[in-house]
């Protein structure tokens, strides 16, 4: 089974609170490795944060912010 990102995707909200700037990130996965994202936006909703990332693939996802799972590259 292929290591799935630690933070829990969700379905693409509305818009964005905030432009991410192109910051780099890395994540942790599932298999304990921390990989390279992009971050593209922040989107705020009921009390939690999400984080819109660009995979190094091109691909995106927008995931539940932990200050655990994700931090600044």
């Amino acid at each position: 089974m292929a290591a799935e990102p630690m933070l829990p995707r969700i379905d693409e909200p509305e818009g964005w609170d905030r432009p991410g700037r192109g910051r780099a990130a890395r994540v942790q996965f599932t298999d304990g490795s921390w990989r390279c994202a992009t971050v593209l936006g922040w989107r705020h909703r009921e009390d939690r944060w999400y984080a819109h990332l660009q995979w190094p693939g091109g691909s995106s996802d927008w995931l539940a912010y932990d200050p655990k799972y994700i931090r600044p590259e």
